[in-house]
C-alpha cells in the first residue's frame, strides 16, 4: 500500500490534475510521458520522472478516486483544480 498523501504531494496536486489524462493513458510510455511533462510544465527531467512515477503508482494501486477526491476536499487548492478533480472522479 502507498502512503497516498506522500505520493500526490511528489506529483502535485495540480499536476496530477491537469495531466491526470496523460497519466492514465496506458498507450503513452513513461518515457513520452517525461518528454510531455517536460515540454509542458517546463521542468527538469528528475522532476518529471518522479511526477510520473508517483502519478503512476497512485493510478496502479487502485487510488486515483482517492487522490481526486483529497483535492477536491481541499480547502488550499484553487477552485478550478477542485472543479476538475471533481469532473475526473469515477463514481
Amino acid at each position: 500500500m502507498i502512503d497516498l498523501e506522500r505520493s500526490l504531494q511528489s506529483v502535485g496536486k495540480k499536476c496530477f490534475v491537469e495531466h491526470f489524462e496523460l497519466f492514465t493513458d496506458q498507450t503513452i510510455s513513461k518515457t513520452d510521458a517525461i518528454e510531455r511533462l517536460m515540454r509542458l510544465d517546463n521542468i527538469c527531467e528528475s522532476s518529471a520522472n518522479t511526477k510520473v512515477y508517483c502519478a503512476g503508482r497512485i493510478i496502479k494501486e487502485g487510488c486515483a478516486n482517492e487522490a481526486l477526491t483529497n483535492i477536491v476536499d481541499s480547502v488550499k487548492v484553487p477552485l478550478s483544480w477542485r472543479e476538475k478533480a471533481k469532473a475526473l472522479l469515477v463514481v
